[in-house]
């Protein structure tokens, strides 16, 4: 079985709208995860400084839509062998680390 981009058997919704969308309903859960993770580091008691919290977490948002953007195109080129290279290599050097 290969799944391919293009692929679709109903056509109330195109492929590529359901793909943006499976990836962009990410953004409110990781939005929703940072915010509670922010709380419960200022309930504790953890002494942080907020620029820098912010500065990550601008970055990390900003680098994950370009991944999203990435791996949608990767998705719509259908070149998902690129992405278990990927994933292969990265599974590789954290084995490495880890033992």
């Amino acid at each position: 079985f290969q799944w391919k981009y293009n692929d679709c058997t109903k056509k109330s919704i195109g492929c590529q709208d359901a793909c943006e969308f499976t990836f962009l309903m990410s953004i409110p859960i990781i939005i929703a995860s940072a915010v509670f993770e922010s709380v419960e580091m200022f309930t504790t008691g953890i002494n942080i400084e907020i620029l820098p919290s912010i500065i990550v977490f601008v970055t990390s948002f900003i680098f994950g839509i370009l991944s999203i953007k990435l791996m949608l195109k990767v998705l719509k080129n259908n070149k998902l062998y690129v992405f278990s290279i990927y994933l292969l290599i990265l599974s590789a050097v954290t084995l490495l680390v880890v033992l």
